[in-house]
């Protein structure tokens, strides 16, 4: 067996939450279980690399004997910025190769599995598709003609890359499924690995006394919703919902912790009819999501169902980590076979008034029992959805493509 060094690429910039919550702390846990691990990011044109937060990063990352290289990430116009992003990514990694003797790379998303597929054809090295979602036609429900120019262009991207790499991952069972019927992958291995949650960060507590009289939540049943908002999350049907939570519990509140345009939902809570005094925006660093997730009797996500087999929100381990209750729609990845074999939330199928009435009896039924509930949700996430879980699975892959 060689010596298993391994280079993590994320398009993602240290910043972005999506990378604090499912880049960094999968690279310190691979590092703690022995594994020569660096990263490699793409840092926007905001990110200061003297800033206190990518210095406190870089020697935490040191810390866990994680080296940290960072590019920097171009938006517009949009195709020829992604180009040039793919070809400093080219040049860089095959440096990178040549000097650190990496063995296996690890490509989070397409931009980097498109790097190796590239980078392949040169050199030689094991390498691991860390799929995801299918992107291309996720990106639909974003606003992407189908089959536009782009649009093609990721197809045609993502095939190479499947057909390239040595291994491949993605989110959802339902996804696996599906590209398990597409011959070209015939004999190709394929594994499950959903975005996880690292339980020792994320877990049931008391509420932080504090941040209740901060935000004004005392004595309100507080129905949270974790993350970006956009086109493809369904924030007026979430509001109706609410709407009809608060026509059963009087002293429902609607709390959103996001960094998108607070605007957006202050204008939809307009539309809606709700007043000032039933909802708040407030944005969080990462590390006190768990602190703000605590003040939380339930959790929802409604997202556009398009294509969206393959996806896995984040947000739901968080949730079910820190004991939330989930109300979710379903079409959502694996999502909901979660939900409904533990009896941790409800499912909506249909976005209609009678549909939001039997989810919300179902709701209120579980809270009868609301201690074995909180239980409930922290095993699901513990039994699916850990770091430690993810983690030990990508191990195992790094350690089948190092063997000679």
């Amino acid at each position: 067996m060689r010596s298993l060094k391994v280079l993590y690429i994320s398009y993602n910039a240290s910043t972005d939450p999506v990378a604090q919550s499912q880049v960094i702390p999968y690279v310190e846990r691979l590092a703690e279980y022995g594994i020569d691990i660096s990263l490699l990011t793409y840092e926007k044109k905001h990110d200061n690399p003297t800033s206190e937060f990518h210095k406190a990063l870089k020697e935490r990352l040191a810390r866990s004997g994680i080296r940290w290289y960072r590019l920097k990430y171009h938006k517009r116009p949009s195709l020829p910025a992604t180009i040039y992003d793919i070809l400093q990514g080219v040049i860089f990694t095959y440096f990178l190769v040549l000097t650190r003797k990496f063995n296996v790379i690890h490509a989070r998303q397409i931009v980097p599995a498109t790097i190796c597929m590239a980078l392949r054809r040169i050199i030689k090295f094991k390498w691991v598709f860390d799929m995801r979602g299918l992107f291309a036609e996720e990106c639909v429900a974003h606003g992407w003609r189908e089959w536009g120019l782009k649009y093609r262009l990721v197809k045609l991207m993502e095939k190479d890359s499947l057909l390239s790499a040595d291994f491949i991952t993605v989110l959802t069972r339902r996804q696996k499924e599906l590209m398990s019927g597409w011959p070209f992958l015939s004999n190709k291995t394929i594994e499950v690995i959903p975005c996880c949650v690292d339980l020792s960060r994320f877990s049931i507590a008391e509420k932080n006394r504090d941040l209740v009289d901060e935000l004004g939540l005392q004595q309100k049943f507080v129905l949270i919703y974790l993350g970006s908002l956009g086109t493809c999350y369904l924030l007026a049907e979430m509001m109706d919902f609410f709407l009809h939570l608060r026509g059963k519990v009087n002293n429902a509140f609607f709390l959103f912790v996001t960094h998108s345009d607070k605007n957006l939902i202050i204008d939809m809570a307009k539309e809606k009819g709700l007043g000032n005094d039933s909802f708040k925006v407030i944005r969080s660093p990462f590390e006190d999501i768990p602190a703000i997730l605590s003040l939380g009797d339930a959790g929802i996500y409604f997202i556009n169902p398009y294509m969206k087999f393959g996806s896995f929100p984040i947000k739901l381990g968080e949730y079910l980590a820190c004991g939330l209750p989930v109300i979710i729609n379903s079409g959502i990845g694996d999502s909901e076979d979660i939900v409904r074999d533990h009896g941790i939330g409800t499912i909506i199928d249909d976005f209609s008034a009678d549909r939001y009435e039997r989810s919300l009896s179902e709701l209120l039924g579980l809270f009868t029992k609301k201690d074995i509930l909180k239980e409930r949700c922290r095993e699901a996430a513990s039994k699916y959805l850990s770091l430690t879980m993810g983690t030990q699975r990508y191990k195992h892959i790094y350690d089948t493509l190092s063997i000679d």
